[in-house]
């Protein structure tokens, strides 16, 4: 059953999505409501099933990460798909996978930290789906673009952008840390990070900024289910140069779900 959003939730949806850490009082004071009226929509929400989530999305390539997106045609083989699927799902190098209809079933995103590093990744992910799989297509991203969700308020805001030359700056295990904590769950309290990083409140507060600083950190992200919303999300990939009428990626859209 579709989920109808009327203006407040609109607006409070689209401050999440540009920056998920705003506290419900912040958010009140933007929109011009009470807190409590706020906060019961913040919650009836996630009870709806339109917001299930909240996580932090880190710039890989400020931690010497370069994304490879793989897209893949397979057999009709809902056995030794769901095989590959739990392998792709399990593989920590492995941050995203969707399954398609259009020009491709398959589409998944995977962090090297060079190409050789990729190819051993990816030989180990799909040895024993070889005969499984069609066709497949790969793209290196240079840098991504990750616009607001303007479908849900009407304006389109400012993108953030993923991407660049890949560099490894130096990192702790508390900052790791906070950032696991802040991919997981956007919204958790400082207080909350101090306790589970076994910090005190001021010292996670100066990590947070000095990862803010360094760019590891390049928005706050609500995690949406567009279908609540009767929202179908269709993606264009298109490579520039001349025409080839065999060349299956030079323009194919596919239907995430």
């Amino acid at each position: 059953m579709a989920i109808i959003l009327d203006a407040l939730d609109r607006k409070v949806f689209a401050i999440l999505d540009s920056n998920a850490r705003m506290s419900t009082s912040d958010i009140a004071r933007k929109v011009r409501y009470g807190r409590d009226i706020v906060h019961y929509r913040v919650e009836r929400l996630f009870r709806e099933g339109v917001l299930v989530g909240t996580q932090a999305i880190i710039n890989p390539y400020q931690l010497g990460f370069t994304l490879f997106k793989s897209y893949v045609r397979l057999k009709n083989d809902q056995r030794r798909t769901k095989s590959l699927l739990a392998r792709l799902e399990a593989d920590p190098n492995v941050f995203c996978v969707a399954l398609c209809d259009g020009s491709w079933d398959l589409i998944f995103n995977t962090l090297a930290v060079s190409p050789y590093h990729f190819d051993q990744i990816q030989s180990r992910l799909l040895a024993e789906a070889q005969t499984l799989i069609l066709e497949s297509d790969l793209a290196v991203v240079i840098s991504q673009a990750l616009f607001p969700r303007g479908y849900i308020t009407g304006k389109q805001g400012k993108p953030f952008l993923l991407g660049g030359e890949p560099k490894v700056q130096g990192i702790d295990a508390v900052e790791l840390g906070i950032l696991d904590l802040l991919a997981k769950d956007a919204r958790i309290t400082v207080t909350e990070l101090a306790r589970a990083t076994d910090c005190s409140v001021a010292a996670v507060q100066r990590r947070i900024e000095r990862i803010l600083e360094r760019c590891l950190v390049e928005r706050h992200s609500r995690v949406l289910i567009e279908r609540r919303l009767r929202i179908e999300r269709l993606d264009m990939a298109v490579a520039a140069g001349e025409e080839d009428p065999d060349d299956r990626f030079g323009a194919g859209g596919v239907v995430l779900r």
